[in-house]
């Protein structure tokens, strides 16, 4: 039996199937990959698919997104298609510093000065981070300079 996979045209540049096209014999199975690959300009491409609770409008540049992509999988001489969706959950890669900038205020000859920053991680993923080319009158007290921090984890970093 030929059976044709449909989605919508909005997610072209996102989305991959291979092959979307095919032949299946009778008792058997035909497996299909899919190959998605989001940047941040779907939420206004495809902004008709996300999920939205009570209508509400996204305000916090660091919210995750959900996104239901409908796909319609036809069979030849079947009346009824398969349709079924698959849900994206977005997430930024943002990590926060508070307060964003740093102020030893007046740091005399031989004398040593520490702000502790709170590091926040507004992402649903873990994110690793490193303090890479400092002045050598900076040093941040973390292990061996690396880390992980995880999802809403806020970490207090002493410079």
């Amino acid at each position: 039996m030929k059976i044709q996979l449909f989605f919508p045209k909005d997610f072209k540049p996102y989305l991959e199937f291979n092959p979307t096209l095919g032949y299946i014999q009778g008792n058997s199975s035909f497996a299909i990959w899919l190959k998605f690959k989001p940047d941040r300009s779907i939420l206004t491409t495809c902004n008709k698919y996300l999920v939205r609770k009570d209508g509400e409008e996204v305000t916090d540049p660091h919210e995750e997104f959900t996104m239901r992509i409908p796909i319609k999988v036809v069979g030849a001489n079947q009346v009824l298609p398969v349709k079924f969706s698959i849900l994206c959950c977005y997430s930024v890669n943002a990590v926060t510093f508070k307060p964003p900038q740093i102020d030893f205020s007046n740091v005399f000859n031989e004398n040593a000065a520490q702000v502790t920053v709170t590091m926040e991680n507004h992402s649903l993923l873990p994110q690793r981070f490193s303090f890479v080319r400092l002045p050598k009158e900076i040093t941040v007290k973390t292990d061996a300079g690396t880390g992980t921090i995880l999802p809403g984890e806020k970490y207090d970093l002493d410079f």
